[in-house]
């Protein structure tokens, strides 16, 4: 976005820091999850990397704190995680039983 207009800049910026410390927190909560099944794993890096990126990029952004926004992202954040992590389970359950009655060739 930087490169089609210069005044996106700490915009871009802000996003680029909040994804990258989000993604940081997001895969080191997850292995140390490893031990637990999958969709605790996804959900509970979900949340502090929701917290994350939602409290640094409107942050970084807007150049204050903004309980409103950071409370709306956190919340549409980790929402949209659990549904999608529902979805994604009942798939998988559902490829896993279809494995089940499929006869070998």
């Amino acid at each position: 976005s930087w490169l089609l207009n210069r005044n996106a800049g700490p915009i871009a910026l802000a996003s680029f820091a909040a994804f990258a410390a989000a993604a940081s927190v997001d895969a080191l909560v997850y292995q140390w999850l490893d031990r637990y099944p999958r969709w605790l794993r996804v959900n509970g890096s979900n949340v502090p990397s929701a917290a994350v990126d939602s409290l640094v990029f409107p942050t970084l952004a807007f150049g204050s704190f903004l309980w409103p926004i950071v409370l709306g992202q956190f919340l549409a954040k980790t929402g949209g995680g659990f549904v999608w992590s529902l979805i994604l389970h009942w798939a998988e359950q559902r490829r896993n039983a279809g494995m089940e009655t499929q006869q070998p060739i």
